[in-house]
């Protein structure tokens, strides 16, 4: 994919939506495009939403005539990806999945035949869109997907209570050190306002830090203050009742979760949701791919059937 991105558990999620020519289905997370070009040589339609462009702006680069609700076949990229007719079956939505509702209506797609969610972060978000994702690189600690959103991560770690910054990193990075990071964010704040990624580092005391563990102690840190200045937990609550809702009868949900939380959200909707039955378990990277992605190996992949 383009940017250096590799879809995780592609091949394993487009089997899971069952996907055939001429059906509908829904990208709620479309990223780079990875799944829905997949979805796209099968013959589906696709309807992409996201609240970063980035991707689609790339995979669009060259069009003569650019459109929010449907592509023209002059994208040179997308032609040799996937071939102009199923091209035309393709739309992208800038707009976040709480609002799917809003979007299936607006262009008349009552019923769908799959819903997916990819809830990872692409390599770009991570290594080159300069929004302070990474504690690995200096950069403006902003964290907002949606360069619309008004408060940034910065603005959370310079005005929170500490009570408050306490709650958020326990809540949405489950890190059992959330008291000392409150606590540490605070004090460094006092003397100097905590603005680029290195700030946060310092002021936590973790630049330099030597990784003895599975994962480095800023990841859960970050995690928190990403969740929490893009509401991601609450936009997937909202959501995954209304994809039920547009779903046609046999038509697939998928979820692929990278944290806990993420998980445990699907898991609970999927379980308690009359008329909603679960196949096939828990799927995970396989070997191969953890092989050429390390970021899959924090993936899961639940699938959800309306009955």
């Amino acid at each position: 994919m383009f940017k250096g991105h590799v879809p995780v558990l592609l091949n394993e999620a487009i089997s899971a939506l069952n996907v055939s020519v001429g059906k509908k289905y829904v990208d709620c997370t479309f990223g780079f495009g990875g799944h829905s070009l997949e979805i796209l040589r099968l013959g589906g339609q696709v309807m992409g939403l996201d609240v970063d462009d980035t991707g689609y702006r790339e995979l669009t680069c060259g069009l003569k005539n650019k459109n929010s609700e449907k592509l023209d076949v002059g994208s040179l990229k997308l032609e040799k990806e996937i071939g102009s007719r199923k091209l035309e079956n393709l739309r992208f939505v800038r707009e976040n999945f709480r609002n799917l509702d809003h979007v299936l209506d607006s262009l008349g797609w009552d019923k769908v035949d799959g819903v997916l969610y990819d809830l990872g972060m692409s390599s770009y978000q991570i290594e080159e869109s300069g929004k302070g994702f990474s504690y690995l690189r200096e950069e403006s600690l902003d964290m907002r997907m949606d360069q619309r959103l008004g408060v940034t991560a910065a603005d959370l770690v310079n005005s929170l209570p500490e009570k408050e910054l306490y709650e958020l990193i326990k809540n949405f990075g489950e890190d059992l050190g959330a008291y000392r990071l409150a606590r540490d964010i605070v004090r460094a704040r006092k003397v100097k306002l905590i603005k680029t990624t290195t700030d946060l580092i310092t002021a936590v005391g973790l630049r330099g830090f030597k990784d003895r563990y599975r994962i480095h102690p800023a990841t859960r840190l970050f995690q928190a203050l990403r969740i929490a200045v893009n509401g991601e937990l609450e936009g997937l609550r909202e959501s995954l009742p209304q994809a039920f809702d547009h779903l046609s009868k046999d038509g697939r949900l998928v979820v692929i979760s990278f944290h806990s939380l993420e998980d445990r959200i699907a898991k609970n909707f999927g379980h308690n949701r009359q008329g909603l039955m679960s196949v096939g378990g828990v799927t995970l990277a396989d070997d191969r791919e953890l092989a050429i992605n390390s970021r899959s190996r924090s993936a899961k992949m639940r699938v959800f059937e309306k009955l």
